[in-house]
């Protein structure tokens, strides 16, 4: 999104111009340069997973790493015990520079080490019985468990304070550390592989390496914007919201890790029901289905502190607006990236280095990518719900969403492998968001459609169904050309015509516009 569209979606309705001028400058030009350093890191990561994996790593190593990445990101949401959905909500109301926020970022940082402590507790008490499941398929990840803890650790501390710079609406540079630096150095890590300066155990090493450069850079960052309070301040504890705050941070532990939960489990139990290659499989094909959702990764981590500063206002004329114009552009964008995506998919694997091993993922990328589209459609229902006064019914819902990924995942894999795991998927996060949108329509009179919806969900069948028709060609770059650039004339006139989001309309003017040369 460029500057005009984030003004148009953060300022041009009155509700939001009451926000401070300074506030919304910060916010917009986080968001501009947070887009672009987002891409960046995206596209270093689809270079790492597409081609220099594939490349270099064996099937069952690819698994590895995707198990272990997985696996500690699943371990950390917990670990958190909340504190990162807790800082975003109840940090506006401890915020004090003179006072060094009243030691907030020490209590944050309290929360999620006892979390960690707790988490290691766990995992050497069970650790045969969690290993027991990988063991039959999956013996390469036993042999390399002992690295999970300090991958747990760094990836935790990362999270706590990247989390408390957003806070202070600062997210381009903590962003570049995680999306940027640690895919480059990861990218480099496993080219040192292939030149035969160390083994797997010396790229897996390197994940570690990565995220602990990352967290010193962040937090060097941090100490120069002047905010690195890590002075105890007890005040926090004696507060009169303490209690809110604990009782936030229980309820959030599952709201948070909700997503992680439904993006997660699936590899992980491919890998201790299917093995290592098959996780490979369908990491590489959710990967490809997962670019649909990279706006809304960039948008969500700044709409979500202004809806809960606008909660806090209670100010819920601002939080309708955000829910509709993010519901609008996502549903565009994200069909735009699908459309692009599927008529380009046989294409896509072929460029993918040992592509006859890959390939059968393709079906993952139509049912995952088809879920991260209807899960846009629906805007911000789950931060409305995480930081409005209902948020202790995420511990009804969410347990469910858990349960019944766990279940559905057990049921379909065995029978329909990496397809089931999809269709597992779909079937979570089509449940969840449905429960979410009902529940903010009912309690909260809240609701993310409009006529424009229509106008966007048209828009992409049209240009799918009609990109669909091209034939195909036997030159790769011809065939991707071609259709990629029929698709993207399509939505330009279509979009400009039926005008289904004005923010988006003015881009493609404005892009024109340049285009040829008049701006």
């Amino acid at each position: 999104m460029d500057e005009g569209n984030l003004e148009t979606l953060f300022l041009r309705f009155d509700q939001i111009k009451k926000l401070r001028k300074e506030q919304v400058g910060i916010v917009i030009r986080q968001s501009i340069k947070g887009t672009v350093v987002t891409f960046l890191g995206s596209f270093l990561g689809y270079i790492n997973l597409l081609y220099l994996f594939p490349l270099i790593l064996s099937p069952e190593q690819i698994g590895l790493y995707k198990v272990l990445m997985d696996a500690a990101t699943f371990c950390v949401i917990f670990a958190l015990l909340g504190s990162l959905d807790t800082s975003i909500k109840f940090f506006p109301i401890f915020k004090d520079e003179e006072k060094q926020h009243n030691g907030f970022l020490f209590y944050i940082l309290t929360i999620a080490l006892t979390g960690f402590l707790l988490f290691t507790g766990v995992f050497i008490f069970m650790n045969e019985a969690l290993l027991d499941i990988f063991r039959d398929k999956s013996p390469l990840f036993i042999k390399y468990s002992n690295y999970l803890v300090p991958l747990v650790l760094l990836l935790l501390l990362f999270d706590v304070f990247a989390n408390y710079t957003r806070s202070l609406y600062r997210i381009v540079i903590p962003k570049f550390f995680k999306e940027v630096m640690v895919r480059a150095i990861i990218g480099i890590s496993v080219l040192l592989l292939m030149a035969d300066i160390y083994d797997i155990t010396g790229f897996v090493l390197s994940l570690s390496v990565a995220y602990a450069v990352a967290l010193i850079f962040l937090i060097g960052y941090i100490k120069r914007l002047g905010h690195l309070f890590l002075k105890p301040n007890f005040h926090v504890f004696r507060s009169d919201q303490l209690k809110e705050l604990s009782t936030f941070g229980i309820f959030s532990i599952l709201g948070s890790g909700s997503g992680v939960i439904v993006s997660k489990i699936d590899s992980l139990m491919i890998a201790s029901m299917a093995g290592l290659v098959d996780t490979a499989v369908y990491g590489i094909a959710y990967s490809i289905s997962a670019l649909i959702q990279l706006p809304r990764r960039t948008l969500a981590e700044i709409i979500t502190p202004l809806i809960a500063a606008a909660f806090q206002e209670g100010k819920m004329e601002k939080i309708q607006v955000i829910y509709q114009k993010s519901s609008v552009t996502l549903l565009i964008i994200g069909g735009f990236a699908f459309t692009g995506i599927w008529v380009n998919i046989d294409s896509i694997f072929s460029l993918i280095p040992n592509s006859e091993i890959f390939i059968r993922g393709k079906y993952v990328v139509l049912v995952i990518g088809l879920t991260n589209l209807f899960e846009m459609s629906l805007g911000a229902n789950a931060p409305i719900i995480t930081n409005s006064k209902y948020y202790k019914w995420n511990m009804i819902f969410l347990p469910s969403l858990a349960l019944m990924t766990a279940i559905s995942n057990f049921l379909l894999i065995p029978k329909y492998g990496i397809l089931g795991a999809a269709g597992a998927t779909f079937i979570s996060i089509t449940f969840i968001n449905i429960v979410r949108f009902l529940f903010v329509l009912i309690k909260l009179k809240l609701q993310p459609f409009t006529l424009d919806t229509l106008k966007a969900v048209m828009i992409v069948i049209f240009v799918f169904y009609l990109s669909s028709l091209i034939p195909s060609f036997n030159n790769i770059v011809i065939d991707i050309s071609l259709r990629s650039g029929a698709i993207v004339v399509l939505y330009l006139i279509l979009n400009l015509w039926l005008k289904p989001s004005e923010d988006i309309s003015k881009l493609i003017e404005r892009g024109i516009s340049v285009f040829l040369g008049k701006k």
